[in-house]
């Protein structure tokens, strides 16, 4: 009876999986179509309402909350610690062009500095060379989208 207890009894499990794979096929009605996809017109058409953002956001002081250490210091040392500054920030990004009345979704990313401030001057250059000066509609930092608008009509999308 004792053996019995101590007797281990394994057990296996196993479950067949089948997934099925289903391959598609551009098929676009010419049988010597056998390469790879040509994405050529899907660009064509797509590439005009990517635009080109530009961005500048201003100096800008930095408080280091710590302007007793600062005077201090400048005591101990003969040295006049002044305000720390962030210099000008430029950046540029991409965009899409979502209505032909000029409005455009980008990253928020694109628009802001690391601390969330707007940059003061965004400027959007479309696919033929005119720029525009853009100005923020609405922006979500969690999710990392903005959408900017430009004035004009007949935008191509």
């Amino acid at each position: 009876m004792y053996s019995l207890l101590l007797k281990k009894q394994q057990v296996f499990i196993s479950e067949e999986r089948t997934n099925p794979v289903h391959y598609s096929k551009y098929f676009d009605g010419n049988s010597a179509s056998t390469g790879g996809m040509d994405f050529t017109k899907a660009a064509a058409a797509a590439v005009p309402a990517v635009v080109h953002i530009k961005t500048k956001i201003p100096a800008k002081a930095i408080r280091s909350g710590n302007e007793d250490a600062n005077d201090f210091l400048s005591q101990f040392l003969g040295v006049e610690f002044g305000p720390a500054y962030m210099p000008e920030q430029r950046a540029s990004g991409s965009g899409v062009l979502i209505s032909d009345d000029g409005y455009i979704v980008t990253n928020n990313h694109v628009i802001t500095d690391a601390s969330g401030d707007i940059a003061s001057e965004i400027n959007v250059t479309l696919h033929n060379g005119k720029t525009y000066k853009a100005k923020v509609i609405g922006r979500s930092e969690t999710t990392d989208v903005a959408i900017l608008k430009i004035n004009g009509n007949h935008f191509p999308l």
